[in-house]
């Protein structure tokens, strides 16, 4: 026996372990199960839960497989969100989530139909919430050009999102709960929401997805922090230092006391309906706000002390479940730390991991601890489920889920041996009445590159949008031109944002890609979708040939394919009649594809191709032009177009920041110097944090036009 197939037998034995176990007699792991919902509605490949039959498959799945007691359902946050959440129409990508988001909602109703089918199944479901998550402000650099979405609370109250010392600056995302109104709306949300789905219990997730943030401690200088501080230690901190017995912990304290008091509201209301409340914390430090899904570690909450010692004392908190995404280590260390705290009380902790059978959970499991698998696609929840694995001879099974195994060993096989099934055994499965095992099947099919393609371009016309997105990504696996068509007509059958974005996957891994047939599709589709796709698949491939599509794209009906077609034009690189297009389109009627238009001509600028230097000049003068437009306030996009030509402006290098110097020592147009001001001295980019150092900022407030 070689190493390597030891190794695979060991695996194996390891594998069923538990299932051995529980035949003996011994106690099965408590297993719970997390379900991000929010990405299951975006990312086709996700376990399906965006219809009722998809729902049943799902629970069915989480019950057989993963044996799970106990579902946490982020419904809570995306409810939340429906109801509550402004998008702008400008942020493409996101406002087409978005319409996807209320179509869900207002004709599936996936939150209660979740409910139900958990409580059928006798298995408890809590929503998992977000504490701060509420969006950021326009001008605030997101994925892309413009934020998509924000809390209309926050629109009705600015001052509800957290300010920083000088009053300059507002975080993206929170809400301040040093406000009791703020507090109250949101606990009326939270308890409104819930019983609207009918949760046994609710939790909360502590970071949130936007870069905002600069520096740890930009944030919390709100009027009633500033009071309370006052109040309790002499000093104002917006103007004096800290010192001891009024120091940055007091500080972090008093934040972290109205998280508390939230809680303590919260608490009290659902006490009345039976409902548990819980906090997901940071495994590195639970006393802190988490960090975001990100490599920084960030705490983008902005500094609070969370004082999960008080809630457990009081009982505030029903469950503590301690998040991943670190090192074991430290999880390991939290978990140890909290059991601790909370021994002799009704606390539970948990902890949520991708691998709840891992050898050293075991101790605590014996315990009686809650692991909460945490993975998000279908052949996940069975690498990690109680199903061992199989044969290829399970194919023919009258189990499903062993076919469920023996397909997710066939599709997709880390740490397991890989089958070699039979196509015709793959094209069984493809049309099983399980929606799941069609979905797995023709995942194989996709890895398996001599099969024959036809079930394929088949499931493009399934009977849910779950297995149509998966075999969208099949198809991409395969790669063959020849789907290209079958691809473009489920977009203008079907055309929801899930499958319109798994489409996108197929076509731009066609080899080769078929530009003639996308080009006709991007400028002569009577459906939106499908221009709106095809632009952007031939966005990716960009070259001088393509100039004629992108060109007319800019005068599309619908936004999407005209937007896609400016942010195409700043890909084509080195060409002057690309950059003279650009510039005249920084006067596009349609302001948004006008401020994707600056940033695709600041994407040239920083390439610094020779073939164009001498447009240079030319392109950062219509850029200002640009910008100076935005002295008036009245401005359709006047929140955030200012910040997207002010970076394009910024990718000219030290000439660029040079001239937003000058705008902003000008003392004529004071609005523009301000904006000016926030684009070179606040620097906000898109799609990364733009991090300073405390010392920094204080500098960049002396220069601020007003000072």
């Amino acid at each position: 026996m070689t190493k390597k197939q030891y190794l695979i037998k060991i695996k194996k034995l390891l594998g069923t372990a538990f299932v051995a176990l529980s035949s003996l007699g011994a106690a099965e792991p408590v297993i719970d199960v997390y379900v991000s919902t929010g990405d299951n509605h975006f990312l086709g490949s996700s376990l399906p839960i965006d219809s009722s039959a998809s729902i049943e498959a799902a629970f069915d799945l989480l019950k057989n497989v993963n044996h799970a007691r106990r579902v946490y359902w982020r419904g809570l946050e995306e409810a939340c969100w429906v109801s509550t959440m402004h998008a702008r129409p400008e942020s493409c990508r996101t406002y087409s989530f978005w319409q996807w988001l209320q179509t869900l909602y207002a004709e599936v109703r996936p939150d209660e139909l979740a409910v139900k089918a958990a409580h059928m199944r006798d298995m408890e479901i809590w929503g998992v919430g977000s504490l701060w998550d509420w969006g950021p402000l326009a001008e605030t650099a997101g994925f892309g050009d413009v934020t998509g979405l924000e809390s209309k609370l926050k629109l009705a109250h600015p001052e509800w999102a957290p300010v920083d010392k000088h009053g300059a600056r507002r975080q993206g995302g929170p809400i301040e709960l040093a406000y009791p109104e703020a507090r109250k709306a949101l606990v009326d949300l939270t308890v409104s929401e819930t019983l609207k789905a009918g949760y046994d219990g609710i939790c909360f997730l502590t970071y949130v997805e936007n870069f905002s943030l600069r520096f740890q401690d930009e944030f919390g200088y709100s009027d009633p922090i500033v009071k309370d501080f006052k109040a309790q230690h002499k000093i104002d901190i917006r103007t004096e230092p800290f010192k001891r017995g009024a120091s940055r912990e007091d500080w972090l304290r008093l934040r972290g006391s109205y998280v508390t008091a939230f809680l303590r509201e919260l608490k009290a209301e659902l006490d009345g309906h039976k409902i548990k409340l819980g906090m997901v914390v940071n495994s590195n430090d639970p006393r802190q706000p988490q960090s975001w899904n990100v490599p920084e570690l960030v705490l983008t909450a902005g500094s609070h002390h969370m004082d999960v010692d008080t809630w457990v004392r009081d009982g505030l908190v029903d469950e503590l479940l301690i998040y991943g995404n670190n090192s074991p280590q430290s999880q390991y260390k939290t978990l140890d730390d909290l059991l601790f705290l909370a021994r002799g009380t009704k606390t539970s902790v948990s902890v949520m991991t991708s691998d709840p059978f891992r050898t050293s959970w075991k101790p605590y499991q014996e315990r009686g601890m809650p692991a909460v698998l945490t993975v998000s696609e279908d052949w996940h929840h069975l690498f990690r489920g109680f199903v061992p694995e199989q044969t290829v001879a399970a194919l023919q099974s009258q189990d499903m889920y062993q076919r469920m195994r023996a397909l997710q060993q066939c599709g997709n096989s880390p740490l397991s041996p890989a089958l070699s099934p039979d196509e015709s055994a793959l094209v069984r499965c493809a049309a099983s009445s399980n929606l799941i095992e069609r979905r797995l099947a023709l995942q194989a099919l996709g890895k398996l590159k001599t099969a024959d393609i036809k079930p394929l371009l088949a499931g493009l016309n399934d009977a849910e949008n779950g297995v149509r997105c998966v075999a969208a990504l099949a198809l991409a696996e395969r790669k063959d031109p020849v789907a290209c068509q079958a691809l473009l007509q489920a977009v203008e059958r079907h055309g929801n944002h899930m499958l319109r974005e798994c489409v996108l996957i197929a076509l731009i891994r066609l080899t080769p890609l078929p530009v003639a047939e996308l080009g006709d599709a991007a400028l002569h589709s009577k459906s939106d979708n499908v221009r709106e796709i095809a632009m952007r698949s031939l966005m990716l491939h960009t070259k001088p040939a393509l100039l004629p599509v992108f060109r007319e794209g800019l005068k599309d009906m619908a936004r999407f394919p005209r937007f896609a077609a400016a942010e195409a034009l700043g890909n084509i690189a080195g060409n002057s009649e690309v950059i003279k297009l650009l510039i005249d389109t920084l006067n596009h009627e349609d302001h948004a594809v006008a401020n994707r238009a600056a940033v695709s001509l600041g994407r040239l600028a920083a390439l610094k191709r020779p073939e164009t230097g001498t447009l240079r000049p030319q392109m950062l003068a219509a850029l200002i032009v640009a910008f100076k437009k935005h002295g008036d306030a009245k401005l359709p996009d006047s929140e955030w177009g200012w910040r997207s030509i002010g970076n394009a402006i910024l990718d000219f290098g030290d000439e660029g920041a040079a001239v937003l110097r000058q705008i902003r020592d000008q003392r004529e147009d004071m609005r523009l110097a301000e904006l000016a001001w926030r684009v070179v001295d606040l620097t906000q980019r898109p799609n990364a944090f733009s991090i300073v150092s405390p010392e920094q900022n204080e500098e960049a407030m002396k220069r601020r036009p007003d000072n």
